[in-house]
């Protein structure tokens, strides 16, 4: 005979009663093709994006990140930025300081262009306030000319046993507010 025990049942329009917390909807986005960008500026990661649609505009939604590159880079440096549709979540970034670049997390230095790869993991609590569909996508952004950002695998990129081929992804939760 079959049991189901649970503490309580979360509805999918959220919690009763104006409490807040509850997870009513996830969405993923895996992706694992690669990715290539030169050059300075920035520019969205190709799909690296997830599309969800809150049921209330009070609630919440929890963007999290897990991106696997590599990147070389001279004297320059650069870093990932998330969008919700044109718009850059400015707020999940660093604080303005003269010239300084802003991003949720730098790409760092890989000094062996061989068989490795690097990771970072970021989130940011968006409060969109819209029951509209909303669009998140993963940005890099590179300070400087002279370096080439590689999504999902190595700088060298070899056809051996020892170079990798890796994946992405960016998850969405909405969080009744």
């Amino acid at each position: 005979m079959s049991q189901l025990k649970v503490n309580s049942i979360v509805p999918a329009g959220g919690l009763s009663g104006g409490a807040s917390g509850g997870i009513i909807k996830v969405v993923q986005t895996v992706k694992t093709d690669t990715f290539t960008a030169s050059g300075s500026g920035e520019s969205g990661i190709t799909g690296l994006s997830a599309t969800i649609t809150p049921s209330s505009t009070s609630n919440k939604i929890l963007i999290m990140v897990s991106v696997n590159y590599d990147y070389n880079r001279t004297n320059s440096g650069g870093g990932f930025r998330i969008y919700r549709g044109a718009t850059s979540l400015t707020a999940a970034t660093g604080d303005a300081a003269g010239s300084r670049y802003r991003v949720i997390s730098d790409f760092g230095a890989n000094a062996n262009a061989d068989q490795s790869g690097m990771h970072r993991s970021f989130s940011y609590l968006d409060s969109p306030s819209s029951t509209s569909s909303l669009t998140y996508q993963v940005y890099q952004y590179q300070a400087g000319g002279g370096q080439t950002f590689y999504l999902n695998r190595s700088q060298n990129d070899a056809d051996q046993g020892d170079d990798p081929r890796m994946s992405s992804t960016i998850t969405l939760m909405e969080i009744s507010g």
